[in-house]
């Protein structure tokens, strides 16, 4: 699982102390009252809770390939597949989307799903990768774009 430093400042004289998440301080006044076990996403300078029915890791569909068997259950795509990554090479020109513009998009306040989305969009390799690629890639950016924690 995904692991998050966070402490409680210990010096606080107010009524509800904030909480430290990676380094940034995020205010508890609206997580008063809500049940143990929350999932909380990190948005801008607050601490947004989530529906109920909501995980730490955030689903994303990713359309399986036309063609692509998957098992007898439907969880996982079958082992023979049309693509492999033996063809890509790392050459930092993959992905269109530039790192101002990325960050504009953070300091903006852009949800982490919507980053996440751009991301994927604009990566010029993103369709030639195996289904555990693409997983593994947005499973990377959602930890990186879309904090979530309890």
């Amino acid at each position: 699982g995904r692991q998050i430093f966070a402490q409680c400042t210990k010096s606080w004289k107010g009524k509800s102390a904030p909480v430290k998440i990676n380094k940034r301080s995020y205010t508890t006044a609206n997580l008063v009252g809500l049940p143990y076990g929350t999932v909380l996403e990190v948005s801008n300078d607050k601490l947004n809770p989530l529906p109920e029915g909501e995980d730490l890791l955030p689903e994303f569909n990713i359309p399986l390939e036309a063609g692509a068997d998957s098992a007898e259950d439907n969880t996982f795509p079958s082992m023979e597949q049309a693509s492999d990554n033996r063809d890509l090479v790392d050459k930092n020109d993959s992905q269109s989307l530039g790192y101002h513009k990325l960050m504009d998009l953070v300091q903006q306040g852009t949800e982490g799903s919507a980053i996440v989305s751009a991301l994927v969009e604009n990566s010029k390799t993103f369709e030639s990768k195996t289904e555990f690629s693409k997983a593994k890639y947005i499973a990377r950016k959602q930890k990186k774009y879309q904090i979530r924690c309890r």
